[in-house]
């Protein structure tokens, strides 16, 4: 129960259905029923909150969790208390620096009482590399990693302990076939791994949880980069080439509407991962 892969897990996934659905609701009422926000801090807030905060703790959420896959052996020792307290750090981390980092950020020069944006172009690059860019590389980059050293492990328990098979289906290691042995070749006895850490880190679950971990890493990536390309590269680039009204809203609709699924497909997958 107190696992922080499974907070941190319910944490995003839930912040992402809850939450993206106010600013995809507010979308959908504004480009199909011409809807306008009844007031500044209403626009801020459906503004910033999808495309940059949403974005950033769900990208640090998922280096939180490529951190907990690593460290899993010794967090599974630690007792019932300092779990639920890991536990609550790991899930809450995402979005403190969240709100830390991205909401000043996004709300510096910002006239609640004219609601006049007199933010730089700086200003929101920043905003869009912070909040869009360095977590979507961050978790690809982080969940690689960790798929590596899974498989460094792995490498190096084979190449420490020749005679030891490792079934990669319960995580323990069957020797050889001993007719002194009373319980016959089922047999199965576990070995201390030292730094390997144990034999639930190279089991198959554990391989998994890697894998699918990669897996949402990416399809967060490809869904998520797409505006940040659009807007560093062509839309805040003086020098780019330029297309007509048509196509430019479309382009800007196009993009900005992946970061949305992007809040419907990672949950579903998010809290799938919890499951296992």
């Amino acid at each position: 129960m107190y696992k922080p892969k499974t907070m941190t897990i319910l944490s995003l996934a839930t912040g992402d259905v809850l939450m993206a659905l106010f600013p995809m609701v507010v979308t959908t009422l504004i480009l199909f029923n011409a809807f306008i926000p009844p007031s500044c801090s209403f626009n801020v807030t459906y503004t910033i909150y999808m495309p940059y905060l949403i974005t950033f703790v769900f990208g640090l959420g998922l280096m939180v969790l490529g951190l907990e896959i690593v460290q899993h052996h010794k967090i599974s020792s630690l007792s019932k208390n300092s779990k639920l307290i890991c536990s609550l750090i790991a899930s809450s981390i995402p979005w403190i620096l969240g709100l830390i980092i991205i909401l000043p950020l996004g709300l510096a020069n910002i006239d609640m009482d004219t609601c006049k944006n007199s933010q730089t172009i700086d200003q929101f690059k920043a905003l869009i590399v912070l909040g869009i860019l360095l977590p979507a590389c961050g978790a690809v980059i982080t969940s690689f990693i960790v798929k590596c050293i899974d498989q460094a492990r792995y490498q190096q328990l084979v190449s420490s302990h020749p005679q030891v098979m490792v079934d990669l289906n319960t995580g323990d290691t069957a020797h050889d076939i001993d007719n002194g042995n009373p319980h016959g070749n089922s047999f199965i006895v576990p070995i201390p791994m030292g730094n390997l850490g144990t034999a639930d880190d190279l089991s198959l679950d554990s391989t998994q949880r890697r894998n699918r971990l990669l897996v949402i890493s990416i399809i967060y990536f490809i869904l998520v980069t797409p505006l940040t390309i659009f807007v560093l590269g062509f839309a805040m680039n003086p020098n780019a080439i330029r297309l007509g009204v048509v196509a430019s809203a479309t382009l800007t609709r196009l993009v900005y509407w992946l970061n949305v699924i992007r809040s419907v497909i990672t949950p579903i997958l998010m809290y799938s991962y919890s499951d296992k």
